[in-house]
């Protein structure tokens, strides 16, 4: 479980807050499992999915870890509300 703010990937999508960023990188964050479930359904290839423990053992959870396994990062709630 990743529970630093100073892990890259942590770094990488926090820096896609600022929209030159996420023109620059051609990448862009989605947030909740409503929006999760969207991108399943359009067929978007997600380059990360940060999860809480919680939600990785929930039913879209575990269809989430299934589906894109080497994209999922388990990570602190504290880190998503940082």
């Amino acid at each position: 479980m990743i529970t630093s703010l100073a892990n890259e990937n942590v770094k990488a999508a926090r820096a896609l807050r600022q929209r030159k960023e996420r023109e620059s990188r051609k990448q862009f964050l989605i947030e909740g499992a409503h929006l999760l479930e969207e991108a399943m359904r359009a067929g978007i290839q997600p380059a990360l999915i940060f999860c809480v423990p919680a939600f990785a053992q929930s039913d879209l959870g575990q269809r989430v870890t299934a589906r894109w396994p080497r994209a999922t990062l388990i990570v602190a709630e504290k880190l998503l509300s940082a």
